[in-house]
């Protein structure tokens, strides 16, 4: 996320080489999901080796948002599959 609170946009240099990556357009438009939350949509990724501790920060950062009324989510690699 920018400073300036606009999602990042891929040049399309990076986008080449990943042709096989499209958006996928829901049911449920990011700004009504906004508009019922009263919240504003962001999406962290938490990357790294297995074992890192991915999992483990994503879940005490969505613990600690979740503690000041904000929705946040937690989708682990390994229960989505």
């Amino acid at each position: 996320m920018h400073r300036n609170n606009q999602a990042y946009r891929p040049s399309p240099s990076s986008t080449a080489e990943c042709q096989n990556i499209v958006p996928y357009l829901g049911e449920v438009r990011r700004e009504h999901r906004e508009k019922l939350l009263g919240q504003a949509s962001m999406m962290l990724w938490f990357t790294g080796l297995p074992g890192s501790g991915n999992s483990t920060i994503c879940l005490c950062c969505g613990g600690a948002t979740a503690c000041h009324g904000q929705a946040a989510p937690c989708f682990d690699g390994d229960n989505v599959r």
